[in-house]
């Protein structure tokens, strides 16, 4: 399972989960282009990504996983 949280004044909150990565990924992105905020997608409770409307920052991800999403910035932490 893939989570998908939000990140508001609060803190991170839950906003949805996907079976698969690259799915999690894409409804990140909807979900950025419908209320503009941060959004972090983690599966097993990993890190991979970060998704804002400006793109995405990629955190401890294999270049299999990034797959062929266009890359603003590669982090590691």
């Amino acid at each position: 399972m893939v989570n998908i949280e939000r990140l508001t004044p609060d803190g991170w909150k839950p906003s949805a989960s996907q079976d698969d990565l690259h799915a999690a990924i894409t409804y990140a992105k909807g979900l950025c282009m419908e209320e503009p905020s941060t959004y972090r997608v983690l599966r097993n409770s990993d890190l991979i990504c970060l998704v804002r409307q400006q793109g995405i920052i990629w955190i401890n991800a294999s270049s299999e996983v990034m797959g062929e999403t266009k890359i603003e910035e590669t982090v590691s932490v």
